[in-house]
């Protein structure tokens, strides 16, 4: 980046960190992913949004070309005139990065199925929680889909004569107002046993997570139906 596209991104920089909106943390890796994108012919606009959410995204508009971005022998490196870089506020990782002709285009497909959704923001909080709470605990990993909706899924169940027995998994989401989500995850198994020279089938087991987003998604509850039934912090409607 030229010298004069520095101070101009600083600049810009220096304007949004005064409004009080983006932390430190986010300021700095913007500035790094403009200086690391722009080819230097234009200067390089910085916007954010949500920069203090659990999934802030930082936009960025110029000339760039993308020399770490995987393309065919021969090719070239992608270019475009926008750019957006999703993080995840808690670990200041990027998660999420398109490189497009304009920032309609990547806001559209942003995260992995599309536009980033708070639905989107609310299953990605839950499974982090979620994915944190299964360390440890013997058995399959993560059977269910970060999208909502219903799967096949293959469960183990800890009983030899049954091995793995099939089932299905449902994500669901329900948004709870600006500042609170809720994700249930619901696993139905058929458990089978050899019996007599026969598979016989068992009663259709049920199991269920619920997971309760507050402050944002910044704090999530997990509960097993197995635990006595949780209570909703106050403010966040059943």
């Amino acid at each position: 980046m030229s010298r004069f596209l520095a101070v101009a991104a600083a600049l810009a920089l220096a304007h949004v960190s005064a409004a009080g909106g983006p932390p430190a943390w986010l300021v700095k890796v913007a500035h790094r992913s403009a200086a690391g994108l722009s080819d230097g012919t234009v200067p390089t606009k910085i916007d954010y949004v949500g920069p203090r959410s659990r999934f802030p995204v930082v936009v960025l508009t110029g000339s760039f070309v993308c020399k770490a971005c995987s393309y065919p022998p021969g090719g070239t490196a992608p270019t475009g005139t926008a750019a957006q870089v999703r993080f995840d506020g808690e670990t200041h990782l990027s998660i999420d990065f398109t490189l497009c002709p304009s920032s309609a285009e990547c806001g559209a497909n942003l995260c992995s199925f599309g536009a980033c959704t708070s639905s989107q923001d609310a299953l990605d909080a839950a499974f982090d929680a979620f994915d944190a709470r299964l360390r440890g605990i013997p058995g399959d990993p993560n059977p269910f889909s970060p999208r909502p909706g219903t799967s096949s899924c293959h469960i183990h169940y800890p009983v030899r004569a049954m091995r793995y027995v099939p089932g299905t998994c449902t994500t669901a989401v329900r948004l709870r107002g600006t500042h609170a989500a809720e994700v249930t995850l619901t696993e139905r198994w058929h458990p089978r046993e050899f019996e007599r020279g026969g598979w016989v089938r068992l009663p259709t087991r049920t199991h269920t997570w619920r997971l309760v987003e507050t402050d944002d998604l910044w704090k999530v509850a997990v509960h097993s139906s197995g635990d006595p039934a949780p209570q909703l912090p106050h403010g966040v409607r059943r």
